[in-house]
């Protein structure tokens, strides 16, 4: 304890005794324990190409706000089920200063359609928040595009000064997965007498099979 002596003799905190001024004060003290802060709980990929080239990246924080002095030791970060179709960088974490923080980095390349689901597992030395789970998910996707007319869009004979009636080309989705059309143009070089018509409001989705 800590004893605090004042100016009035009538003070005192022990009723049992004469009183001196005196006063004992109880001071407990203890350890401030790291904190484990993730953000965000949550990585959603969406719908990805399956087998891609590259993988879709997002990451996620790992931070200590503890004060000065609180290192916090990452004891093991790792896939909870194991899914193949994820990955994640570091795999290790050293101790994180007060202040500080580590941004983990996860992959998805799904290999199949359909949805995804994993979570990454944290524990750590923060006795309030020794495990904490980020949810993992994506969705797997494989749309295939097909136009008709397939090859050369033949206008036959068409007079000097007239204009040939239009051709439609149609835009046809199927597999599993939306596909958003950003622009569709003729390509650099082409005959200044072919044009566009009827082109619709860009982006386009098309969501449902058969969509054109």
């Amino acid at each position: 304890g800590v004893q605090v002596t004042c100016s009035d003799p009538d003070a005192d905190d022990d009723p049992s005794t004469a009183d001196n001024g005196v006063f004992t004060v109880k001071v407990a003290v203890g350890m401030i324990p790291p904190q484990l802060v993730v953000a965000p709980l949550t990585v959603d990929f969406g719908q990805v190409q399956i087998n891609p080239a590259q993988p879709a990246q997002k990451t996620f924080r790992v931070s200590n706000t503890a004060p000065a002095g609180v290192n916090l030791s990452i004891l093991s970060i790792g896939l909870n089920a194991g899914n193949p179709d994820f990955d994640f960088s570091p795999k290790t974490i050293s101790g994180i200063a007060p202040g500080s923080f580590v941004d983990v980095t996860v992959l998805y390349s799904p290999t199949a359609t359909g949805d995804d689901f994993d979570k990454l597992a944290i524990t750590s030395s923060d006795p309030l928040n020794p495990r904490m789970d980020v949810q993992l998910a994506g969705k797997g996707i494989d749309p295939i595009l097909d136009l008709a007319p397939k090859g050369d869009i033949d206008f036959g004979d068409v007079m000097v000064g007239n204009t040939a009636a239009p051709r439609t080309v149609t835009l046809t989705k199927s597999g599993d997965g939306e596909v958003q059309i950003d622009s569709i143009a003729l390509t650099a070089g082409t005959n200044a007498s072919y044009s566009l018509t009827d082109l619709p409001v860009f982006p386009v989705k098309l969501v449902n099979n058969n969509d054109g």
